[in-house]
């Protein structure tokens, strides 16, 4: 009787499989297994890449690898494989003018620069992290799925939109906070910000090229409405394309130049709302 194979849960030591790194898929090859008391880890090396930026993801966070998911959704396939956008294989990327990272428009990066950190050259103050959870990297990948692989962007207006989950975020901690917490104007500023930076970004770099009518005509019609004239997107949109705006901000904010100190304070701000969308993802990402 031949033996039985080793359990190594849903992925194979040599598998190529693809990851999503902020808001796109990259291919990579497993080196390792290993299961822990939360579940199975990987540990990938990026295909291109120097083996110091290998690093363990867990199941939840890699996909089975597709041809069809290697090459933009306008047709360009897609480069050589790395964690980065440089020499990268970048699939479903949300980039200025729509297309995918790998059909170009993208931000190109240094192919030394590790998959975690964003190493702009402005100083010590640009290192900024901002890691997802793989339950909601899980959401872009269907969010992905559903706009470019079938075809069906979200319909609009967004329920709850961008500005109701920012809401739902301060009356929470609201609710929760005290005196000695020092009140919630932090968190009033981070979301604030967040409105702003979404309702600048969302035109420029957080549309698939599937969902650029849907914008242009809804754009359209805010303009020809004598009701609600240029209604803000984040009144419109949702978490979906919120959780887009949140991958997008180690890019964006070192080009802010933030002072250290602001830059610890804001990393501690985002990961509790990025617990806060975790917890409470059922409402805030619904299926419809």
């Amino acid at each position: 009787m031949a033996p039985k194979p080793r359990d190594r849960g849903a992925f194979r030591t040599g598998e190529r499989v693809l990851v999503p790194h902020t808001d796109k898929f990259y291919v990579a090859k497993v080196t390792k297994c290993e299961k822990r008391e939360d579940g199975w880890y990987y540990l990938l090396h990026y295909q291109g890449w120097n083996k110091k930026w290998d690093e363990w993801v867990e199941a939840g966070g890699i996909v089975k690898y597709d041809v069809k998911l290697v090459t933009s959704e306008e047709g360009g396939t897609a480069g050589p494989a790395g964690p980065r956008g440089g020499s990268g294989t970048a699939v479903g990327g949300a980039t200025s003018g729509g297309g995918g990272a790998g059909g170009g428009g993208g931000t190109k990066r240094k192919a030394e620069e590790p998959a975690s950190l964003v190493a702009a050259a402005v100083g010590p103050a640009a290192k900024f992290e901002l890691a997802l959870p793989p339950d909601l990297r899980q959401v872009l990948i269907a969010d992905w799925e559903r706009t470019i692989k079938a075809g069906q962007p979200r319909p609009l207006p967004r329920k709850p939109s961008v500005e109701d989950i920012l809401g739902g975020y301060i009356k929470a901690v609201r609710k929760g906070a005290t005196k000695k917490d020092g009140g919630t104007e932090l968190e009033e500023e981070l979301v604030g910000g967040l409105a702003l930076y979404f309702d600048k970004a969302l035109g420029q770099m957080l549309l698939y090229a599937a969902e650029r009518q849907q914008y242009q005509d809804l754009m359209r019609q805010q303009a020809q409405s004598a009701e609600e004239p240029g209604v803000k997107p984040s009144k419109v949109y949702g978490g979906e394309h919120l959780l887009r705006l949140l991958t997008k901000l180690p890019e964006l904010l070192p080009l802010t130049k933030y002072p250290c100190d602001s830059y610890n304070t804001l990393q501690l701000r985002l990961a509790d709302f990025v617990k806060h969308l975790q917890s409470h993802r059922t409402a805030v990402f619904p299926k419809a």
